[in-house]
């Protein structure tokens, strides 16, 4: 074989080695791409299913806050008028101690 077909094969063989990675290289694209569209599409259905089941989660978080808050107002206000209270109760024994000497 002469060294000129030689060459012209040895072209031939790099013409279809590069057909068919280029053609490889676009099917993994396309691999790819369905691939990344698809898990798109499960990432965006398991987001609503979060959030459809986060949602009463937080607001049940967001009662049981009201309740605990509604409590310490109270137990506060108790405490105001305990402390009311008992400071005129210490008052009038300081005026009956005044009185007294």
């Amino acid at each position: 074989m002469s060294w000129a077909q030689e060459m012209k094969n040895l072209v031939a063989e790099i013409k279809t080695s590069h057909r068919e990675r280029t053609s490889r290289i676009n099917e993994i694209k396309k691999d790819t791409r369905d691939f990344l569209i698809e898990s798109e599409k499960i990432l965006i259905e398991s987001e609503k299913t979060r959030m459809a089941d986060f949602k009463p989660f937080m607001e049940a978080i967001v009662e049981r806050v009201r309740k605990i808050r509604s409590r310490v107002k109270r137990i506060l206000g108790e405490y105001a008028a305990e402390r009311k209270e008992a400071a005129g109760y210490w008052a009038s024994l300081s005026k009956k101690a005044v009185s007294s000497e």
